[in-house]
Parts: C-alpha cells; structure tokens; sequence
C-alpha cells in the first residue's frame, strides 16, 4: 500500500465524517503518532480551547545537509524501493 492509497483513505474518512454535523475539528494522526494523554484529556483540552489553532512555525537557518535531504526526499516514495544504492548493499551483505 503506497501513498495515494492512503491519501484516498483519507480522503475518504474525511468525506464521511464530514457528511454529519456533530464535528468541528478533525485530528489527523496515524500510526507513528503515539498520544501521550488519554483520549478524555485529549477532548477536554480542545473544548477548553475551543475555537483556537495550533498551527505554528519557526525560521531557521538550515544547513547544507539538511537541505540536501529535503531536496532529494521522494514523496511517493513507493515507486523508488529497491532501486537505490541501499538495495545493492543489502542485498551484498546477504550474499
């Protein structure tokens, strides 16, 4: 399962939950998200905050290397597995 698998999952979990009126805020986390608080806290704390965002960023001067990942990073990555020089060099130590 790639990518745009999971993009139209989504796409379509938020379709449905859109389709009723009972929500004003939809959380998207997946399964590298660990919750560090409960889901009662969790909910207690948005309607305590109501309304508010928490979206947010900071400047900052990246350097060359973190640059050079950013630069190279593959967002449908599933079309490159296997193809790059860490698939020789497992593939090597297996052997």
């Amino acid at each position: 399962m790639g990518f745009c698998a999971n993009a139209r999952g989504r796409v379509c979990l938020l379709r449905a939950a859109t389709s009723r009126d009972s929500y004003q805020y939809f959380h998207l986390i997946s399964g590298a998200d660990l919750p560090l608080k409960s889901q009662d806290e969790i909910h207690a704390f948005f309607s305590a905050h109501q309304g508010q965002e928490f979206i947010g960023y900071s400047q900052y001067d990246y350097s060359k290397e973190v640059m050079g990942k950013v630069h190279r990073y593959h967002l449908f990555d599933d079309h490159f597995k296997g193809k790059g020089p860490s698939f020789f060099l497992m593939k090597a130590t297996r052997s």
